[in-house]
């Protein structure tokens, strides 16, 4: 019975380790929107937890190394219904998916949930989330997202129009 408790333990220790990566963080790619004009591209990156987190990556596609990290959010839901939404100017978009974490119930026309509005210019953030969201490993509170403040604006693909 004692070598039937030790083999199971390490089998145990070895499907959490391969399941969390040992603590290591790998990622992969989800989302890649590149601006209408061409300018920007932005990535959507999973960071590889217990609980759904990602990245947002922004980055000039004429300057490669410029690559800005904008956000890490906290606990979110399962992937794959996101995508971005740029302004028609390509210097704001908007995060928007179906399964995320929200304070408010702020819908495009297409149904989509908006989850973040982010101003290229001025690299200001904007957050529809029930949870906070992290930048260089801390806490940041970003100023909430409303109707009001996207109304103004022509996103284009946001069934809005």
């Amino acid at each position: 019975m004692g070598l039937v408790k030790k083999l199971f333990a390490v089998a145990f220790l070895v499907l959490v380790m391969a399941v969390t990566g040992c603590g290591w963080k790998r990622s992969r790619v989800s989302l890649r929107s590149v601006s209408l004009d061409g300018t920007y591209e932005l990535r959507l990156v999973e960071l590889r937890s217990f609980d759904r987190n990602f990245e947002i990556h922004l980055r000039e596609l004429k300057n490669a190394k410029n690559d800005r990290l904008l956000f890490v959010s906290a606990d979110e839901g399962p992937p794959g219904t996101e995508r971005v939404v740029w302004l028609a100017d390509n210097q704001q978009f908007l995060l928007v998916g179906r399964n995320f974490f929200l304070a408010r119930d702020l819908k495009l026309n297409t149904g989509d949930s908006v989850y973040m509005l982010y101003d290229i210019p001025s690299q200001s953030i904007w957050l529809n989330a029930r949870q906070g969201a992290y930048l260089n490993g801390k806490p940041t509170n970003f100023p909430s997202l409303t109707r009001e403040l996207i109304e103004g604006f022509r996103f284009v693909g946001s069934g809005d129009e």
